[in-house]
């Protein structure tokens, strides 16, 4: 049981972790002083349809192994139970709570707010490697994903000074699930208009 366990553990961990590094190796810049180098070596080294098109076959290839190795190691049973139900019934739930986090209560007319501002939580930074902060990533794409939080907070009197107030999920269900929000839409306009639901 403990070398399945092993097993299990490497391949679930490992494997994922060993396919990042290997895709984004040399590509994800150290500092934010380097995005011009960045892009152009990351954008014009191979054209972006067939650079995705890569990455997406290696990403199912690296599924589809991850499964067979946990289902050949520990049974087809357990690799069900650890595998396919999270990904997918688990892993769809959370993307779409991470989505609605990111683009549902925005300003179409004003650029700097087509992001949804979040407010920071360590919770959520954790649970989604910190793509809470997916305003902060639009402006400044080549921060790494470890130093948003610390952009955030430098950003404030930026937000201040736009009028932009931090949602939390909380606040983001209740008004997509329960007021039946709009996506894309500027929800506190809705508000102030009286469309309140």
């Amino acid at each position: 049981m403990g070398r399945v366990f092993l097993g299990i553990v490497l391949v679930v961990i490992l494997a994922p972790l060993i396919l990042f590094v290997w895709l984004y190796l040399g590509r994800v810049p150290v500092a934010v002083a380097d995005p011009p180098l960045h892009q152009e070596r990351f954008l014009t080294a191979v054209p972006l349809r067939a650079r995705i098109a890569r990455e997406r076959a290696i990403t199912v290839v690296g599924q589809l192994t991850i499964l067979a190795t946990v289902g050949l190691l520990a049974g087809w049973w357990i690799a069900f139970k650890v595998y396919m139900v999270p990904y997918f019934l688990v892993f769809p739930v959370a993307f779409v709570l991470n989505r609605l986090g990111q683009h549902y209560d925005i300003d179409p007319s004003d650029p700097a707010k087509w992001s949804t501002l979040m407010a920071p939580s360590r919770w959520w930074d954790f649970v989604y490697l910190w793509s809470s902060y997916h305003l902060e990533h639009h402006y400044f794409p080549s921060v790494p994903f470890y130093n948003l939080r610390r952009l955030h907070q430098e950003l404030q009197p930026f937000f201040r000074e736009r009028g932009m107030t931090p949602k939390t999920y909380t606040h983001i269900l209740w008004d997509w699930f329960v007021r039946n929000r709009p996506p894309h839409a500027n929800w506190d306009a809705l508000d102030r208009a009286g469309d309140v639901a």
